[in-house]
């Protein structure tokens, strides 16, 4: 399968751009960059460095290939690169598992915890797959975030040599089995999924397997199986990335929400990706965006109020709400759907909560507008996603609002965690979730006014209409 990969070892420019690795698909990202490099190679002349060229920015930068797969039976591949990095944890392969028409699995070494080993100085990343005969297509490659620089080389696909016809240890059985019953008994789409065929499937890919870390990989598939029927927004997460969402501590590389005043009245407030479940880390980031807004209301008279949401890729949606609450006002912002329940979540009293009060993230001296009704611009896009869709959502039916940018990623399903007996988590997609007016959102946000994406150094014309709009307010 090695072969099948383009330039795996970065060899072959563009031939228009002497600085791009030819056959890979590379979209430069504000904040980074990507180019062939010469300084630090593995073998051959050249190498593929990403760099960051800020101190501190938002999202990462990729690059990516597709690859056609023929297999005649259930088979274990690994995905493999080469690696230098100062930052091993900012760097990751993820690789996308396609049948004939749709994406069928995707895994990601990040959200596994792996990091690349080896001693030297070039060091082996190893994304492990379970791959179903069914498989067309790989759409695959690697990433890094964060502060720091990388260089990757030899990317390459191996399968794994033989198979194993040994059961799988009881220690892995029950693991297993643990994992089914929370999927079955929960997941959104738990009525499509072919149980008999999914278990076999799982045993099989299990064979020989003796420990719970091992049996990681054939949860992961099934959660994979899960996206053959419209669920793309369940994850399944190892022991030691469960552990990080829960810590207590902010990452250095963690983007902050940001706020400014412009003119003419206008004031923006930038919230980022949020990914903790931490109760101080909730509280503080809630807590600082309205602090944010504070200091712009109280100093300049704000007549109307940006929301950029566009990097803003999810986590943990309630510090997020509970900071936005001023802009957003009291009140039920959206819904829970599942069957025929609805469960509300709402801002009151400076906390964003589900349900009924006192479990969410409360600001302690939540702050109130000046001019309440201010209007707000809401700015999306394709980086706002799963609980950044849902703050969007939350502004939708208020007074005075619109929404401009480009549609949203599509994660808009509601997810409820469930912890594994080794600490690993699946964060399950159990409803779909609906605006405060009970409209659903089964895909994704499209804005009030499409806004073209324009390239990193062009003027924000995005930010240019939102402008304009509140201008004529």
């Amino acid at each position: 399968m090695s072969q099948s990969i383009q330039n795996p070892g970065f060899e072959a420019t563009k031939p228009t751009d002497q600085l791009r690795p030819d056959a890979w698909t590379i979209k430069e990202t504000a904040g980074f960059s990507a180019q062939l490099d010469r300084t630090h190679t593995l073998s051959g002349a050249q190498a593929l460095k990403i760099a960051s060229t800020v101190d501190a920015p938002s999202g990462f930068q990729s690059f990516s290939q597709a690859c056609p797969v023929q297999l005649t039976r259930p088979t274990v591949v690994h995905l493999r690169t080469s690696i230098k990095s100062g930052n091993p944890a900012g760097v990751a392969l993820w690789c996308q598992i396609w049948d004939d028409k749709k994406m069928i699995g995707f895994v990601n070494s990040q959200s596994r915890g792996i990091e690349p080993t080896g001693t030297g100085d070039w060091r082996e990343l190893d994304l492990t797959l379970l791959v179903k005969p069914n498989a067309k297509r790989f759409v695959f490659g690697g990433y890094m975030q964060g502060k720091g620089e990388a260089w990757f080389d030899e990317v390459r696909f191996e399968t794994a040599a033989g198979t194993n016809d040994t059961p799988p240890s009881p220690v892995v059985k029950a693991y297993l089995d643990e994992a089914i019953v929370i999927v079955q008994q929960n997941a959104l789409v738990r009525d499509s999924v072919q149980w008999p065929q999914t278990k076999a499937e799982m045993l099989g890919f299990a064979s020989g397997m003796q420990t719970e870390r091992e049996a990681h990989l054939v949860v992961e598939h099934l959660i994979n199986v899960l996206t053959q029927y419209g669920d793309k927004h369940s994850s399944f997460s190892g022991p030691k990335r469960a552990a990080a969402y829960r810590a207590a501590q902010p990452t250095e590389q963690a983007p902050k929400p940001v706020a400014n005043y412009l003119e003419q009245g206008i004031a923006y407030v930038a919230v980022p990706s949020f990914g903790s479940v931490n109760e101080q880390r909730t509280l503080d980031f809630a807590t600082e965006i309205q602090s944010l807004i504070r200091a712009i209301d109280t100093k300049h008279a704000v007549s109307g109020w940006i929301v950029d949401l566009r990097n803003n890729g999810g986590g943990n949606m309630y510090p997020m709400i509970a900071g936005l609450g001023p802009l957003l006002g009291e009140g039920t912002l959206g819904y829970f759907v599942k069957a025929k329940d609805e469960v509300a979540w709402a801002y009151n009293k400076g906390e964003a909560y589900a349900g009924k009060p006192g479990g969410g993230t409360k600001v302690a001296a939540p702050y109130h507008l000046r001019s309440k009704n201010a209007p707000v611009a809401v700015l999306i896009g394709s980086r706002t996603a799963s609980s950044g869709e849902m703050t969007a959502i939350s502004f939708v039916g208020r007074p005075a609002t619109r929404f401009f940018g480009q549609p949203t990623a599509g994660f808009t399903t509601a997810n409820r965690s469930f912890d594994l007996s080794d600490g690993a988590k699946i964060n399950l997609a159990v409803s779909v979730t609906a605006d405060r007016n009970h409209q659903k959102y089964p895909q994704r946000l499209t804005p009030d006014q499409e806004i073209e994406k324009q390239p990193q150094e062009a003027t924000d014309l995005t930010i240019e209409a939102a402008k304009a709009w509140l201008v004529k307010r």
